[in-house]
């Protein structure tokens, strides 16, 4: 079966991320539907981008258990 190269439309990412509003904390959010460029990657609204670092986009749906050495669970941000 040959693969396909065409960029699908949209995604599902799982995206983690520091508010710099709210401290220290890692932040983890599963957004739906998200554009996909032509080149590829996914485009974050810059209002969800606003006064925020992210540092991570992963594909699909991801349960974080550890990252960086930290022993707390992430917090699981509401869909905005």
């Amino acid at each position: 079966m040959a693969q396909s190269n065409i960029t699908p439309k949209t995604a599902t990412v799982t995206v983690t991320y520091l508010d710099e509003r709210k401290g220290d904390k890692v932040y983890r959010l599963v957004m739906h539907e998200m554009p996909v460029s032509d080149n590829g990657r996914v485009i974050l609204p810059d209002d969800f981008r606003r006064n925020k670092h992210i540092l991570t986009v992963f594909n699909g749906v991801c349960d974080l258990l550890n990252g960086a050495g930290e022993r707390q669970p992430f917090i699981h941000a509401a869909n905005q």
